[in-house]
């Protein structure tokens, strides 16, 4: 069954066409290793009363930390050779969230984190079942021995009264919150321990409750069989995009279930249980641990370097990441495992894990620190910029052309933000908790400036959240206040848009509720601006610009109404790479990292802008002329990094464009002010 299992894994990471749901062969090993650990606590309290914690905890280190730990540091190391240094810090950050355990703790707010979706897939991103199940080893044997003072003191049945703990504790609440918290927030639901526990309860509830069919009959061929067609036909039938764990993984736990019950004895006859006897299955689920961990990495690390396999090359890739696997097995897992010293002494099994974990996460440490602080200066102190010119923007405040950029490009020594910094050059609105989630739906109007009669409001996605720094110099120089309320990905528009191909309804109430709260308390201007073009006009799935621009017009007409002024602040060029990235890995020919402003300019929210403009009259405001002036957008303008994640400026290059922004918002607050 492991075998099976990992075979499935392996086929959906290679991206096999015809296994979009391979990712079941990890709730498959859920169930097996519920199993595999509850028999066995429960053979061990039938011996001696009770459950030898250091010894049981001695095993779990012997058995999973040589080979974890060995994959996590020549990870770090493939990364520190591979991959460009601005890749270091979220994966080295990972590397020792894997080696303590809670990697999957980090890839669910990962998840759901705006500023983290221009991030590659983890190198490490498998351990994070690995960890689910160390925090289940974690908790489970001491319920078990609540389950064994319940047996020698009330008198029933050791498998009764586990039975009824693991039930009543684990299983039923975890599936009841692994379905409610999956239709929440599926992105997650996926990787968090509390929504996957039941599925390890199931197999534990197979061992515990002593299901057992008689071997060599009809009965348990026909359960065998069905419960392995259940699994593939999972693994086959359900598609990627399905909301998963929720009541859907019942389907491969289930079927795992079920074949554990039918148990493999075999009378010669039935095919299915001689096809998990075999003794390739057999040498593939001995090695299936060391083979999971080992055939991630490559792929993941390829993938960050912008290498696309195709499903072939992918599987060739898996098939020689085997190769390490089986010496790991053979050389470190096993001798390690049995080692004669060790397996006698559980102190010093527990010894050698501690220190095994600590040099993992040590791995993931030295990972950071290597970023080399020479890339650019690790501050946002406009002094240690070696130049005579203006920084940023600034520099563009005349006439300028391409060979003048291209002189200014040559010539930068150091950049601000660092590149290996650029993901962190972020508006202060973060940090203040006024940038909203995915998941929220109330307006939050965060309050900056001065206290004054005079109010601007930014509304809109992070693509108008991307101005705060520029505008919030501006209010406070001016004495006005700016209110600050963004969403995530969310076009201010009363208009059903969608995000990750589902329905974005969190959008829409928001956006219908923020109209209330602005047209209530009318700000005297309100600032707009977005990165999408195109919104829902049906259930079809059906997107158009036509549908968003109506929606617009529909969420800014009662603002007008109520006596503001509502003006678009026009979407920057989409580089169509991360730039920063480009820049870490150029720093000697940043020329590399242009790109032709035209084949970008109508890749975001623009062309919807530009046409709410014409057809209802809304007006805009420019920044193309201080982000890309000429026909070529350079990644550097005035020694300062433009870009951080994806289409996103850095907080530095917005600050250094408030004098002209506040020029041209000017005009519009002229009414107000005089009165």
């Amino acid at each position: 069954m492991r075998a099976i299992a990992i075979l499935l894994v392996l086929l959906y990471h290679a991206g096999v066409p015809g296994f979009g749901g391979g990712f079941i062969g990890v709730d498959v090993f859920f169930v097996l290793s519920g199993y595999l650990i509850t028999r066995s606590l429960l053979e061990e309290v039938g011996r001696s009363g009770t459950i030898h914690l250091r010894e049981f905890y001695a095993r779990r280190a012997r058995r999973l930390l040589p080979a974890a730990l060995l994959v996590l540091i020549v990870t770090a190391g493939a990364v520190w050779l591979v991959l460009p240094f601005t890749a270091w810090r979220e994966f080295g950050g990972d590397i020792a969230a894997a080696s303590l355990y809670f990697i999957n703790w980090r890839l669910a707010a990962r998840s759901v984190d705006y500023l983290a979706e221009g991030v590659s897939a983890t190198p490490v991103q498998h351990y994070w079942s690995l960890a689910v199940e160390e925090q289940f080893y974690l908790i489970w044997p001491f319920l078990m021995l609540v389950a064994a003072w319940l047996h020698r003191r009330k008198g029933w049945s050791l498998a009764r009264t586990t039975t009824i703990v693991l039930g009543g504790v684990v299983l039923v609440p975890s599936l009841a919150w692994s379905v409610s918290y999956t239709a929440a927030s599926p992105a997650e639901a996926f990787f968090v321990t509390t929504t996957r526990l039941w599925e390890l309860a199931i197999g534990a509830f197979v061992a515990a409750a002593g299901v057992r069919l008689a071997p060599n009959t009809r009965l348990s061929a026909a359960v065998r069989s069905a419960g392995l067609i259940g699994i593939v036909a999972t693994a086959v039938l359900v598609a990627e995009r399905v909301a998963w764990p929720s009541y859907w993984a019942l389907l491969p736990t289930v079927a795992t279930a079920a074949v554990i019950a039918a148990g493999a004895e075999t009378s010669g006859s039935d095919k299915v249980a001689g096809l998990l006897q075999s003794q390739p299955m057999q040498r593939i689920g001995a090695w299936s641990y060391s083979i999971y961990l080992w055939h991630w990495p490559p792929l993941a690390i390829l993938a960050a370097t912008g290498v696309e396999l195709d499903p072939a090359m992918a599987m060739l890739v898996t098939v020689v990441a085997c190769v390490p696997a089986v010496l790991s097995y053979r050389l470190l897992e096993n001798p390690v495992r049995f080692a004669k010293p060790l397996v006698s002494s559980p102190g010093l099994s527990l010894s050698l894990g501690a220190n095994l974990t600590l040099c993992g996460a040590l791995a993931g440490v030295l990972l950071v620190m290597a970023i080399p602080r020479t890339a650019g200066p690790d501050t946002s102190d406009a002094s240690a910029v070696g130049s005579t010119q203006p920084l940023g923007a600034e520099v563009l405040r005349e006439d300028v052309t391409d060979a003048f950029l291209l002189e200014q490009l040559r010539a930068v020594s150091r950049m601000i933000p660092s590149p290996a910094e650029a993901v962190d050059d972020i508006p202060p609105t973060h940090a203040d908790g006024c940038h909203l989630g995915f998941r929220d739906e109330e307006p939050k109007l965060c309050p900056y400036g001065a206290e004054s009669d005079i109010t601007v409001a930014l509304v809109g996605d992070s693509k108008a959240n991307q101005y705060t720094p520029a505008l919030i110099s501006i209010a406070e120089r001016n004495g006005w206040q700016l209110r600050v309320g963004t969403k995530s990905a969310c076009t201010f528009s009363l208009v059903m848009t969608s995000r990750e191909g589902e329905p974005y309804s969190e959008c829409l109430t928001w956006s219908e509720r923020l109209v209330e709260v602005l047209a209530d308390d009318p700000p005297d201007l309100v600032l707009v601006s977005q990165a999408r073009s195109q919104a829902l006009t049906d259930d079809s799935g059906t997107e158009t610009t036509e549908a968003l621009v109506e929606g617009m017009d529909r969420a800014y007409r009662p603002l007008v109404d109520a006596g503001s002024t509502v003006v678009m602040l026009l979407d920057n060029p989409h580089p169509g790479m991360q730039v920063y990235e480009c820049v870490a890995e150029h720093l000697d020919d940043l020329e590399a990292c242009t790109f032709a402003r035209e084949d970008r300019l109508h890749s975001g929210g623009r062309d919807a802008q530009l046409l709410a403009a014409e057809r209802y009259g809304y007006p805009t405001i420019e920044t193309l002329d201080y982000i890309c002036p000429t026909p070529t957008c350079f990644p550097v303008i005035g020694e300062v990094l433009v870009y951080r994640q994806g289409s996103h400026l850095t907080a530095t290059y917005v600050e250094s464009m408030a004098g002209v922004l506040e020029e041209r918002i000017e005009p519009f607050l002229r009414g107000a002010s005089e009165s």
